[in-house]
Protein backbone atom coordinates (compact mmCIF):
# COMPACT_ATOMS: atom_id res chain seq x y z
CA UNK A 1 0.00 0.00 0.00
CA UNK A 2 2.67 2.22 0.85
CA UNK A 3 4.85 1.60 -2.33
CA UNK A 4 1.27 2.23 -4.54
CA UNK A 5 0.99 5.43 -2.87
CA UNK A 6 4.51 6.68 -3.02
CA UNK A 7 4.15 5.34 -6.79
CA UNK A 8 0.51 7.87 -7.26
CA UNK A 9 2.70 10.68 -5.52
CA UNK A 10 5.37 10.99 -7.75
CA UNK A 11 3.56 10.75 -10.68
CA UNK A 12 1.08 13.68 -9.27
CA UNK A 13 4.35 15.79 -8.75
CA UNK A 14 5.93 15.28 -12.12
CA UNK A 15 5.30 17.99 -14.46
CA UNK A 16 2.87 18.02 -17.67
CA UNK A 17 3.50 19.49 -21.05
CA UNK A 18 1.11 22.11 -21.94
CA UNK A 19 0.00 21.50 -25.55
CA UNK A 20 -1.17 25.03 -26.81
CA UNK A 21 -4.40 25.08 -29.09
CA UNK A 22 -4.38 24.84 -32.75
CA UNK A 23 -6.13 28.03 -34.84
CA UNK A 24 -6.76 27.31 -38.75
CA UNK A 25 -6.25 29.67 -41.62
CA UNK A 26 -7.66 29.49 -45.46
CA UNK A 27 -8.73 31.05 -48.10
CA UNK A 28 -12.35 29.96 -48.03
CA UNK A 29 -12.48 30.56 -44.51
CA UNK A 30 -14.03 34.01 -43.07
CA UNK A 31 -12.54 35.94 -40.35
CA UNK A 32 -16.54 36.23 -39.38
CA UNK A 33 -15.79 32.92 -37.38
CA UNK A 34 -14.68 33.30 -33.90
CA UNK A 35 -11.38 31.67 -32.50
CA UNK A 36 -13.51 29.35 -30.63
CA UNK A 37 -14.74 28.20 -34.34
CA UNK A 38 -11.36 28.51 -36.18
CA UNK A 39 -9.92 25.82 -33.84
CA UNK A 40 -11.97 23.88 -36.71
CA UNK A 41 -10.27 23.22 -39.72
CA UNK A 42 -14.02 23.21 -41.73
CA UNK A 43 -14.62 26.71 -40.25
CA UNK A 44 -10.91 28.51 -40.20
CA UNK A 45 -10.39 32.64 -40.39
CA UNK A 46 -9.62 33.44 -43.99
CA UNK A 47 -6.35 36.07 -43.23
CA UNK A 48 -3.74 35.40 -41.21
CA UNK A 49 -3.50 38.67 -39.38
CA UNK A 50 -6.86 37.57 -38.17
CA UNK A 51 -5.62 33.84 -37.21
CA UNK A 52 -2.51 35.37 -35.50
CA UNK A 53 -5.31 37.46 -33.48
CA UNK A 54 -6.25 34.13 -31.70
CA UNK A 55 -2.83 33.14 -30.92
CA UNK A 56 -1.73 33.00 -27.17
CA UNK A 57 1.58 31.87 -25.92
CA UNK A 58 2.58 27.98 -27.12
CA UNK A 59 -0.50 27.93 -29.71
CA UNK A 60 -0.22 27.26 -33.56
CA UNK A 61 -1.36 28.94 -36.38
CA UNK A 62 -1.62 26.28 -39.21
CA UNK A 63 -1.96 28.03 -42.70
CA UNK A 64 -3.71 26.29 -45.52
CA UNK A 65 -2.62 26.84 -49.35
CA UNK A 66 -2.71 29.80 -51.18
CA UNK A 67 -1.01 33.03 -51.78
CA UNK A 68 -1.81 35.39 -48.86
CA UNK A 69 -1.69 38.93 -49.53
CA UNK A 70 -0.30 40.27 -46.51
CA UNK A 71 2.56 40.10 -43.84
CA UNK A 72 3.33 39.56 -40.55
CA UNK A 73 3.66 42.74 -38.33
CA UNK A 74 6.17 42.72 -35.35
CA UNK A 75 4.01 42.47 -32.68
CA UNK A 76 1.33 40.19 -33.91
CA UNK A 77 2.94 36.50 -32.95
CA UNK A 78 2.95 35.76 -28.99
CA UNK A 79 6.17 34.06 -27.77
CA UNK A 80 5.79 30.73 -26.28
CA UNK A 81 6.92 29.75 -23.19
CA UNK A 82 10.11 27.98 -23.55
CA UNK A 83 11.82 25.78 -26.13
CA UNK A 84 9.60 22.46 -25.86
CA UNK A 85 6.53 24.92 -25.78
CA UNK A 86 7.15 27.39 -28.54
CA UNK A 87 4.16 29.02 -30.78
CA UNK A 88 4.20 27.92 -34.24
CA UNK A 89 3.30 29.38 -37.31
CA UNK A 90 3.01 26.81 -40.33
CA UNK A 91 1.80 25.66 -43.50
CA UNK A 92 -0.19 22.54 -43.73
CA UNK A 93 1.92 19.46 -44.65
CA UNK A 94 2.57 19.27 -48.33
CA UNK A 95 0.77 22.62 -49.28
CA UNK A 96 2.06 26.08 -50.72
CA UNK A 97 1.63 28.58 -48.47
CA UNK A 98 2.95 32.35 -50.08
CA UNK A 99 2.80 35.22 -47.69
CA UNK A 100 3.71 38.18 -50.44
CA UNK A 101 3.59 41.06 -47.86
CA UNK A 102 1.60 43.50 -50.15
CA UNK A 103 -0.75 44.80 -47.50
CA UNK A 104 2.22 44.86 -45.08
CA UNK A 105 3.49 47.57 -43.16
CA UNK A 106 6.82 47.46 -43.85
CA UNK A 107 9.05 44.14 -44.53
CA UNK A 108 7.02 40.91 -44.79
CA UNK A 109 7.70 39.30 -42.05
CA UNK A 110 8.86 41.05 -38.45
CA UNK A 111 9.33 39.82 -35.38
CA UNK A 112 10.47 41.68 -32.44
CA UNK A 113 11.45 41.34 -28.91
CA UNK A 114 9.96 37.42 -28.71
CA UNK A 115 11.20 34.51 -28.26
CA UNK A 116 10.45 30.66 -28.56
CA UNK A 117 8.44 30.92 -31.58
CA UNK A 118 9.06 28.55 -35.15
CA UNK A 119 8.21 29.73 -38.59
CA UNK A 120 8.17 26.37 -40.61
CA UNK A 121 6.99 25.91 -44.40
CA UNK A 122 5.95 29.34 -45.27
CA UNK A 123 7.18 30.96 -48.67
CA UNK A 124 7.73 34.76 -47.73
CA UNK A 125 7.88 36.64 -51.47
CA UNK A 126 9.48 40.14 -51.08
CA UNK A 127 8.07 40.91 -54.73
CA UNK A 128 6.24 43.77 -53.30
CA UNK A 129 9.38 46.33 -52.75
CA UNK A 130 9.78 45.23 -50.12
CA UNK A 131 13.77 45.78 -48.68
CA UNK A 132 13.61 42.78 -45.96
CA UNK A 133 11.51 39.00 -46.31
CA UNK A 134 12.16 38.77 -42.38
CA UNK A 135 13.79 40.89 -40.11
CA UNK A 136 14.17 39.54 -36.52
CA UNK A 137 15.02 41.55 -33.43
CA UNK A 138 13.74 44.54 -31.48
CA UNK A 139 11.68 47.90 -31.12
CA UNK A 140 13.98 49.27 -29.45
CA UNK A 141 17.56 49.45 -28.62
CA UNK A 142 16.09 49.47 -24.65
CA UNK A 143 13.95 46.27 -25.47
CA UNK A 144 14.91 42.82 -24.83
CA UNK A 145 15.74 41.88 -28.64
CA UNK A 146 14.79 38.16 -29.52
CA UNK A 147 15.37 35.27 -28.64
CA UNK A 148 14.94 31.35 -29.61
CA UNK A 149 13.62 31.73 -32.95
CA UNK A 150 13.40 29.39 -35.35
CA UNK A 151 12.83 29.46 -39.07
CA UNK A 152 12.44 26.63 -41.36
CA UNK A 153 11.67 24.37 -43.96
CA UNK A 154 10.92 27.50 -46.50
CA UNK A 155 11.70 29.87 -49.05
CA UNK A 156 12.72 33.60 -48.59
CA UNK A 157 12.79 35.45 -52.17
CA UNK A 158 12.99 38.62 -53.82
CA UNK A 159 13.72 41.02 -51.56
CA UNK A 160 15.00 43.98 -54.06
CA UNK A 161 14.38 47.45 -52.30
CA UNK A 162 17.13 48.34 -50.15
CA UNK A 163 20.91 47.72 -49.00
CA UNK A 164 20.01 44.89 -46.22
CA UNK A 165 18.89 40.93 -47.05
CA UNK A 166 16.31 38.67 -47.67
CA UNK A 167 16.58 37.28 -43.92
CA UNK A 168 18.21 39.63 -41.45
CA UNK A 169 18.22 41.65 -38.15
CA UNK A 170 18.01 44.50 -36.28
CA UNK A 171 18.99 46.17 -32.92
CA UNK A 172 22.11 45.93 -30.78
CA UNK A 173 24.32 43.60 -33.34
CA UNK A 174 24.95 40.87 -30.44
CA UNK A 175 21.93 40.84 -29.05
CA UNK A 176 19.43 38.94 -30.50
CA UNK A 177 20.57 35.26 -29.83
CA UNK A 178 19.84 31.31 -30.56
CA UNK A 179 18.00 32.00 -33.97
CA UNK A 180 17.95 29.05 -36.07
CA UNK A 181 18.01 28.82 -40.23
CA UNK A 182 17.32 25.28 -41.34
CA UNK A 183 16.71 24.08 -44.57
CA UNK A 184 15.97 26.83 -46.52
CA UNK A 185 16.10 28.64 -50.00
CA UNK A 186 17.24 32.22 -50.11
CA UNK A 187 17.51 33.45 -53.76
CA UNK A 188 16.74 36.60 -55.56
CA UNK A 189 18.34 39.33 -52.86
CA UNK A 190 19.13 42.01 -55.51
CA UNK A 191 18.87 45.85 -55.88
CA UNK A 192 20.17 48.03 -58.74
CA UNK A 193 23.58 48.84 -56.26
CA UNK A 194 26.44 46.16 -56.75
CA UNK A 195 26.45 43.92 -53.53
CA UNK A 196 23.84 45.90 -51.98
CA UNK A 197 22.08 42.78 -50.91
CA UNK A 198 22.92 39.50 -48.98
CA UNK A 199 21.08 36.89 -48.46
CA UNK A 200 21.15 35.76 -45.03
CA UNK A 201 22.52 38.67 -42.61
CA UNK A 202 23.87 37.38 -38.97
CA UNK A 203 24.35 39.87 -36.66
CA UNK A 204 23.30 37.65 -33.22
CA UNK A 205 25.44 35.40 -31.48
CA UNK A 206 24.84 31.62 -30.35
CA UNK A 207 23.10 30.74 -33.33
CA UNK A 208 22.96 28.32 -36.44
CA UNK A 209 22.54 28.64 -40.18
CA UNK A 210 22.45 25.39 -41.37
CA UNK A 211 21.00 23.04 -44.58
CA UNK A 212 20.31 25.99 -46.51
CA UNK A 213 20.32 26.89 -50.24
CA UNK A 214 21.47 30.64 -50.55
CA UNK A 215 21.93 32.07 -54.10
CA UNK A 216 21.73 34.71 -56.69
CA UNK A 217 22.57 37.82 -53.84
CA UNK A 218 23.94 40.59 -55.15
CA UNK A 219 26.03 40.80 -52.11
CA UNK A 220 27.59 38.03 -49.61
CA UNK A 221 25.33 34.87 -49.60
CA UNK A 222 25.57 34.50 -46.09
CA UNK A 223 27.00 37.68 -44.43
CA UNK A 224 27.96 37.18 -40.27
CA UNK A 225 29.03 40.54 -39.99
CA UNK A 226 29.11 43.01 -36.24
CA UNK A 227 29.18 46.51 -37.33
CA UNK A 228 30.36 47.47 -33.72
CA UNK A 229 33.28 44.67 -34.19
CA UNK A 230 32.39 42.27 -31.33
CA UNK A 231 28.93 40.70 -30.50
CA UNK A 232 28.68 37.97 -33.08
CA UNK A 233 30.10 35.29 -31.57
CA UNK A 234 29.58 31.08 -31.08
CA UNK A 235 27.46 31.23 -34.52
CA UNK A 236 27.74 28.18 -36.72
CA UNK A 237 27.23 27.85 -40.40
CA UNK A 238 27.07 24.48 -41.66
CA UNK A 239 26.16 22.40 -44.53
CA UNK A 240 24.80 24.75 -47.08
CA UNK A 241 25.17 25.78 -50.66
CA UNK A 242 25.81 29.35 -51.36
CA UNK A 243 26.17 29.88 -55.23
CA UNK A 244 25.87 32.64 -57.49
CA UNK A 245 26.31 36.19 -55.54
CA UNK A 246 27.77 39.55 -56.06
CA UNK A 247 30.34 39.27 -52.90
CA UNK A 248 32.19 36.11 -50.97
CA UNK A 249 29.70 33.04 -50.69
CA UNK A 250 30.25 33.48 -46.93
CA UNK A 251 31.49 36.13 -44.78
CA UNK A 252 32.76 35.45 -40.96
CA UNK A 253 33.11 38.67 -40.46
CA UNK A 254 34.24 39.14 -37.02
CA UNK A 255 32.76 37.97 -33.89
CA UNK A 256 34.98 35.12 -31.95
CA UNK A 257 34.08 31.84 -31.52
CA UNK A 258 32.28 31.69 -34.78
CA UNK A 259 32.70 28.00 -37.35
CA UNK A 260 32.00 27.75 -40.64
CA UNK A 261 32.26 23.77 -42.08
CA UNK A 262 30.99 21.27 -44.32
CA UNK A 263 29.60 24.05 -46.90
CA UNK A 264 29.71 23.70 -50.50
CA UNK A 265 30.39 27.46 -52.07
CA UNK A 266 30.84 27.90 -55.69
CA UNK A 267 30.49 30.12 -58.15
CA UNK A 268 30.50 33.00 -56.43
CA UNK A 269 32.07 36.67 -56.19
CA UNK A 270 30.48 37.72 -59.69
CA UNK A 271 31.07 41.44 -58.91
CA UNK A 272 33.91 41.22 -56.52
CA UNK A 273 35.11 38.51 -53.55
CA UNK A 274 35.35 34.94 -53.79
CA UNK A 275 34.70 31.78 -51.59
CA UNK A 276 35.09 32.46 -47.67
CA UNK A 277 36.23 35.43 -46.16
CA UNK A 278 37.25 35.84 -42.37
CA UNK A 279 36.95 39.59 -41.31
CA UNK A 280 35.94 42.45 -42.61
CA UNK A 281 36.62 46.36 -41.11
CA UNK A 282 36.81 44.67 -37.86
CA UNK A 283 39.35 42.21 -36.65
CA UNK A 284 37.67 38.79 -35.26
CA UNK A 285 39.19 36.10 -32.88
CA UNK A 286 39.44 32.34 -32.91
CA UNK A 287 37.21 31.99 -36.01
CA UNK A 288 37.29 29.06 -37.89
CA UNK A 289 36.75 27.47 -41.41
CA UNK A 290 36.83 23.89 -41.39
CA UNK A 291 36.44 21.21 -44.04
CA UNK A 292 34.50 23.18 -47.32
CA UNK A 293 33.95 22.77 -50.41
CA UNK A 294 35.23 25.95 -52.28
CA UNK A 295 35.09 25.78 -56.40
CA UNK A 296 35.13 27.86 -59.56
CA UNK A 297 34.99 31.07 -57.62
CA UNK A 298 36.08 34.57 -58.93
CA UNK A 299 38.33 35.71 -56.85
CA UNK A 300 39.85 34.48 -53.60
CA UNK A 301 39.28 31.07 -52.23
CA UNK A 302 39.95 31.71 -49.03
CA UNK A 303 40.81 34.97 -47.75
CA UNK A 304 41.81 35.67 -43.92
CA UNK A 305 41.91 39.26 -43.41
CA UNK A 306 42.83 41.53 -40.14
CA UNK A 307 41.89 38.87 -37.63
CA UNK A 308 43.40 37.44 -34.66
CA UNK A 309 44.17 32.97 -34.32
CA UNK A 310 42.21 31.97 -37.11
CA UNK A 311 41.63 28.51 -38.39
CA UNK A 312 41.48 26.98 -41.82
CA UNK A 313 41.81 23.78 -42.01
CA UNK A 314 40.40 20.45 -44.14
CA UNK A 315 38.99 22.63 -46.67
CA UNK A 316 39.24 22.51 -50.84
CA UNK A 317 40.19 25.26 -53.08
CA UNK A 318 40.25 24.02 -56.84
CA UNK A 319 39.11 26.06 -60.02
CA UNK A 320 39.03 29.61 -58.28
CA UNK A 321 40.41 32.85 -60.12
CA UNK A 322 42.92 32.85 -57.29
CA UNK A 323 43.19 29.36 -56.20
CA UNK A 324 44.79 30.02 -52.72
CA UNK A 325 44.48 30.97 -49.19
CA UNK A 326 45.42 34.53 -48.36
CA UNK A 327 46.39 35.48 -44.93
CA UNK A 328 46.36 38.93 -43.42
CA UNK A 329 45.60 37.68 -40.31
CA UNK A 330 47.78 37.18 -37.09
CA UNK A 331 48.81 34.00 -35.85
CA UNK A 332 46.35 31.94 -37.92
CA UNK A 333 46.39 28.28 -38.47
CA UNK A 334 46.32 27.11 -42.04
CA UNK A 335 46.47 23.36 -42.28
CA UNK A 336 45.59 20.19 -44.43
CA UNK A 337 43.79 21.88 -47.34
CA UNK A 338 44.49 21.07 -50.96
CA UNK A 339 44.92 23.62 -53.85
CA UNK A 340 45.00 20.83 -56.32
CA UNK A 341 42.39 19.21 -58.67
CA UNK A 342 40.45 16.97 -56.16
CA UNK A 343 38.88 14.41 -58.21
CA UNK A 344 35.22 15.49 -58.06
CA UNK A 345 33.11 12.99 -58.92
CA UNK A 346 31.24 15.60 -61.50
CA UNK A 347 32.65 19.16 -60.83
CA UNK A 348 30.57 20.19 -64.10
CA UNK A 349 27.21 19.21 -62.86
CA UNK A 350 28.03 20.40 -59.34
CA UNK A 351 28.55 16.75 -57.91
CA UNK A 352 31.09 17.66 -55.18
CA UNK A 353 32.20 14.12 -53.70
CA UNK A 354 35.24 12.72 -54.16
CA UNK A 355 36.68 9.73 -56.22
CA UNK A 356 38.63 6.93 -54.45
CA UNK A 357 41.65 8.41 -56.31
CA UNK A 358 41.41 11.67 -54.61
CA UNK A 359 44.10 13.31 -52.76
CA UNK A 360 41.58 14.92 -50.10
CA UNK A 361 40.75 10.96 -49.10
CA UNK A 362 42.37 10.53 -45.91
CA UNK A 363 44.35 13.53 -46.28
CA UNK A 364 42.51 15.69 -43.48
CA UNK A 365 43.65 16.27 -39.41
CA UNK A 366 40.97 15.41 -36.82
CA UNK A 367 38.82 18.98 -35.96
CA UNK A 368 36.17 17.84 -33.16
CA UNK A 369 33.63 20.49 -34.83
CA UNK A 370 33.19 18.76 -37.66
CA UNK A 371 32.20 14.58 -36.74
CA UNK A 372 29.84 14.34 -40.12
CA UNK A 373 29.95 15.42 -43.37
CA UNK A 374 27.99 17.33 -45.63
CA UNK A 375 25.22 14.27 -45.97
CA UNK A 376 25.34 13.11 -42.53
CA UNK A 377 27.90 10.80 -42.94
CA UNK A 378 30.61 10.35 -39.69
CA UNK A 379 33.60 11.05 -40.32
CA UNK A 380 36.14 9.60 -40.54
CA UNK A 381 35.33 6.62 -42.81
CA UNK A 382 38.70 5.72 -43.57
CA UNK A 383 42.08 5.92 -41.58
CA UNK A 384 41.70 9.55 -41.14
CA UNK A 385 39.38 12.53 -42.33
CA UNK A 386 39.03 13.42 -45.95
CA UNK A 387 39.07 17.15 -46.63
CA UNK A 388 36.54 19.07 -47.71
CA UNK A 389 32.60 18.99 -47.47
CA UNK A 390 32.06 15.26 -48.24
CA UNK A 391 33.46 12.18 -46.65
CA UNK A 392 34.56 9.36 -49.41
CA UNK A 393 32.30 6.84 -49.21
CA UNK A 394 32.85 4.79 -52.80
CA UNK A 395 29.05 5.52 -53.19
CA UNK A 396 29.08 9.28 -54.90
CA UNK A 397 27.11 11.80 -54.26
CA UNK A 398 23.75 13.56 -56.38
CA UNK A 399 24.50 16.33 -58.29
CA UNK A 400 23.23 19.63 -56.74
CA UNK A 401 19.88 20.69 -57.98
CA UNK A 402 20.00 24.64 -59.72
CA UNK A 403 18.11 27.01 -59.59
CA UNK A 404 15.71 25.63 -56.99
CA UNK A 405 12.48 27.38 -56.69
CA UNK A 406 9.83 24.98 -54.47
CA UNK A 407 9.71 24.01 -51.35
CA UNK A 408 9.22 20.02 -52.64
CA UNK A 409 12.98 20.66 -54.56
CA UNK A 410 14.60 21.32 -51.14
CA UNK A 411 17.30 18.64 -50.42
CA UNK A 412 16.12 16.04 -47.35
CA UNK A 413 18.45 17.19 -45.23
CA UNK A 414 20.20 14.35 -42.83
CA UNK A 415 19.14 14.29 -39.08
CA UNK A 416 22.50 13.02 -37.76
Amino acid sequence: MFQRLSVLLLFATLPTLAHGATYYVAKTGSNGNSCAQAQNVSTPKLTVAAGLACLSAADTLLIKAGTYTEGIEYNAIPSGNSDSARTFVKAASGETVILNGANSFNFVVTIYDRSYITLDGLIVDAMNTHPVGILIGTNGTGNPHSHYITVQNGIVRNARNGTSACITQNGTQGMNSNLLFKNLEVYNCQVAVPQGMHGIYLTASNSIIEDCIVHDTDGHGIHMYSGIGHGIDNNIVRRNTVYNTGAFGILVGGGAGNVAYNNIVYKNGLVDGGGIRIAYAYSGTNNKVLNNTVYGNTGTCILVNDSTASFVENNICFGNTLNSIVDNGTGTTISNNLTSDPSFVDAAHFNFALQASSAAVNAGMTVSEVLTDFAGTSRPQGGAFDLGAYEYTGAGAPALLQPLATPKNLRQVSTK
